[in-house]
């Protein structure tokens, strides 16, 4: 499952861009940008959340030309043959991770989103 608290936040981004030019209502526009602070916090204090790819896969771009490049770049677990596991960066295209294409015998088990940048 896609971390809950990022689909509430991309659903409260796309219900401002969809419906802020049509409604006025300061006090409402408040409390969305408020509860966008709230869920943004809470993302934060859990970034070590490590996803099982059985549970759920990154979700790949919808636009034509950003389909070509599949999803974001995301940490992935890698383990290898002999029961190695590494972390390493990947993404996927057409719901098949981009690592797994090498011709070393490998599979990639769980995936997180990347922490934010620094500031400075």
């Amino acid at each position: 499952m896609m971390h809950d608290i990022e689909k509430a936040i991309k659903g409260l981004e796309q219900f401002k861009s969809d419906y802020k030019p049509f409604c006025g209502n300061r006090a409402d526009w408040e409390r969305v940008d408020n509860a966008l602070a709230v869920l943004k916090e809470q993302k934060a204090i859990k970034p070590n959340e490590w996803i099982k790819c059985s549970d759920e896969m990154p979700e790949e771009h919808e636009t034509i030309f950003a389909k070509f490049k599949g999803s974001d770049d995301v940490r992935v677990v890698v383990m290898f043959e002999d029961g190695t596991r590494r972390v390493h960066h990947s993404y996927t295209f057409d719901g098949k991770w981009e690592c797994e294409k090498s011709p070393l015998k490998r599979t990639v088990t769980h995936w997180m989103p990347n922490p934010e940048l620094p500031d400075e």
